[in-house]
Formats: structure tokens, sequence, C-alpha cells
């Protein structure tokens, strides 16, 4: 079967560098859940690419990771094609913004996030949401304070997010570090960054130092998923600060703990999982509400996303697309995956 005669077209990978397209299989709607049908969706460079690479990584439960056939994909936008009953909130033709797989039709039950997309969004920029939520999750857990100083190690899509994010907070100085020149200069362009270091071009400690009157940095957010770069973070970060563990680190890499010790630092984990759950009266800024706010950025023009895009694929091209997300081809930074109208 062609991917012209599928109904339900799927992205699946099946093993290191191995990418197809199935037919998914078209669900009925649960109580209270909605149909989506994709228009457009993001590739994850980072959790994504390592499933697409194929390096062997463990869970700390044992579980060994990545395990195929793997459906790729949590950053989704589409249009609403069926509602069930009892839906309150949602109507046909509803555009919103979802963690669904790369799939045509993405069903979603009323416990998952989904969001409505404001006016002045684009499919594109709204396919960031959901990472988008992460990475405000991940700034705030760094607790970045008007006047402080801020580091980011990475400057990917997590990355620029973050710088963006800092900007807002009132931080300053605001450094991006990256190895990718292009990366450096989009973060500049954009306002997000106070000063861009390349770390092969120039001594980035002794820079955070200079910038920060000797001090180092009040905040480091690690964003590159390296642990390899953790040596780094410790350095930038002044005694008594803060690293937050924004990227996904998956294999082991030894790592100066004394660092750690000595500067007394206070290392965050910020996976997806530690936003505040729905409903927590210490902090209302659940998954949930941080989407909205993130899209209410987006529609008030902060967070200049459109330029972050770099390519875009037809869906059944994703075979060429997860070389050029992960920076197997000709530098670049968000790719764009275009489902059938």
């Amino acid at each position: 079967m062609g991917s012209s005669e599928l109904s339900n077209p799927e992205i699946v990978m099946t093993a290191p560098r191995t990418v197809e397209l199935r037919e998914g299989e078209i669900v009925p709607l649960p109580p209270g859940g909605i149909r989506v049908r994709s228009t457009r969706s993001l590739i994850s460079a980072g959790t994504e690419g390592s499933a697409y690479i194929g390096r062997e990584w463990q869970r700390p439960d044992g579980r060994t990771m990545p395990q195929y056939p793997y459906c790729p994909g949590y950053s989704c936008v589409g249009v609403v094609v069926e509602v069930g009953e009892d839906v309150e909130g949602f109507a046909l033709g509803d555009r919103v913004t979802t963690p669904g797989s790369h799939r045509l039709l993405n069903v979603f039950g009323p416990a998952q996030p989904v969001w409505h997309i404001p006016d002045g969004v684009g499919d594109e920029e709204a396919t960031f949401c959901v990472l988008g939520c992460t990475v405000l999750n991940g700034v705030r857990m760094g607790h970045p304070q008007l006047g402080e100083s801020a580091v980011v190690v990475g400057l990917g899509v997590l990355g620029q997010l973050a710088c963006r994010y800092l900007s807002l907070t009132g931080a300053r100085p605001i450094v991006g570090i990256d190895l990718d020149d292009y990366r450096l200069d989009l973060a500049m362009e954009a306002g997000a960054v106070t000063h861009a270091l390349n770390p092969s071009e120039c001594d980035a400690r002794g820079e955070v130092e200079a910038l920060t009157g000797g001090r180092g940095a009040d905040v480091v957010f690690e964003v590159t998923g390296r642990t390899e770069t953790y040596d780094m973070a410790f350095d930038l970060a002044r005694r008594f600060g803060t690293v937050v563990a924004l990227g996904s680190p998956r294999w082991p890499a030894p790592v100066d703990m004394m660092k750690l010790h000595l500067k007394a630092l206070n290392c965050v984990g910020a996976i997806v999982s530690a936003h505040p759950q729905p409903g927590d009266e210490r902090s209302r800024w659940s998954r949930p509400a941080n989407g909205e706010l993130f899209l209410e950025l987006a529609a008030e023009g902060h967070l200049a996303l459109e330029p972050m895009i770099t390519h875009r694929f037809a869906w059944d091209r994703a075979a060429e697309a997860y070389p050029q997300a992960i920076g197997e081809r000709e530098p670049g930074l968000a790719v764009i995956l275009q489902w059938p109208d």
C-alpha cells in the first residue's frame, strides 16, 4: 500500500535509523474524547533523535531504551474533526495543539492536555507548545530573580525557548553558550540573550566571571542533554548557585562532584513530570496552565518562534527529516512535518 492510500498514516521507527510509514489504528473515541486531524507536527531532536540514533541507555527502573517499534512525536497541531458525547469546551473545526504522535488522526481523552490555539498564532508556531511547557516549568524551577545572572548551555530549540523566557523575567545578563554560531546569532537576533559565547573560541568561564563581577552565574541551565557538559555548568555557577538539568541526559559520564559539593550548588532535575499537578495549591503552574501562558506569549509576539523553524518536510519524507533534525545535514534548528489537508 502506498503512502497516499493510507487512511490514518503514522510514522514508526522500527530499528535504529529506520523510519517507516504505516497504517495507524483508528480507535473509537473514549468517553469525553475528541479526534484531531493533524496539520503540522514538530520533531523533538532530543527525545526522538535519541530513538532514531538507537544508542542504548537505561532508565532508572532498569528498562533498556529505546524499544522498537516506536511511534515518535508529542508536539502536534490540528483541527478537531470528531467530538464525543458530553464533551465541553471543544467543537468541530477548533484549532488545537496537543501531545499527539506523528500521525494524521490522534485521539485524546479528557485527562490529556489539549490547548486551543488563539488567533495570531499559526499552526507551525503552535507546535512548540508542548516543549514550551517543559521549558517554562524548568525555568520556573531555577527561580531566576529580577537582576540575577543566567547562563543557558545549549541553544537548540529548548535552549532558545529558555533564553526567551529568561529575557521576560528581568534576569541580567543572560548568556547563551553553544558551539554553533548560527544558534548563537539566532538567540542574539531575537533579543533573548545579552551575550553569546562559543566555548571553542573563548574562555567561557572567564567571560561569565567577568560579566558577573567574578561571582559566576546565579543560575545555569544545562540544555544539551549531554552529560559531558555538567562540569562546565558547575564551573559557570556561583557558590550557592543553581544548576537546572533541563536537557535529558541519557548516558552516564564522569562528573566532578567535588565542584557541586565545594560550591554548595543546588542541582535540579526539570523533567516534564516535575510539573505541579492541576489543583496544587502551592503552585498553579501545572502543565495545562503553562501551555496557556505559552500560547498567550506567542500571540503577543514575545517568543520569536518562526525564525527557529529552519526546515519543513512533507510527512511522507520523515526518513529525510530525522537526519536534518539531529544535525547530520546542513545547519538548522526546528524541523516541521506537514500533514495533508
